[in-house]
């Protein structure tokens, strides 16, 4: 079943899949948001915000990407970072700077990931008339 599982959610960077590649990871990014409320409601009283994050985030990169997916370069580093920026949400909430850092951390990072996609994809294909 642990074999299922792994092969559902096997390691994918969506080099020619601009929309595979967006949805990916804003998942990474929801994913990360939704889990990082588990240890910090479950150990609240024995964890900072700030630790509850940064174990998640460690928990993630260490045992799924790099023990369960195994390391595949650029994509296990992209998703430790979305999932990293969804963890860090709740940190950022009201702040300042908060619309700021996520347009930095999400919007960007994001934009130019789905371009440099759409652009490979198109690449030797004449646009649709």
């Amino acid at each position: 079943m642990f074999n299922q599982f792994k092969e559902f959610f096997k390691s994918n960077d969506f080099k020619e899949d601009p929309y595979g590649y967006l949805t990916n990871q804003s998942g990474h990014i929801l994913l990360g948001l939704v889990i990082m409320i588990i240890p910090y409601l479950v150990f609240e009283a024995y964890l900072s915000l700030v630790l509850s994050t940064v174990v998640v985030i460690i928990f993630y990169s260490f045992i799924w990407e790099l023990g369960i997916q195994g390391f595949k370069r650029l994509d296990t580093l992209e998703d430790s970072f979305y999932f990293s920026v969804g963890s860090c949400f709740w940190l950022l909430l009201g702040t300042k700077a908060t619309i700021l850092l996520w347009g930095v951390l999400v919007v960007v990072p994001l934009v130019f990931g789905t371009m440099t996609r759409i652009r490979k994809h198109n690449n030797g294909i004449p646009p649709p008339d």
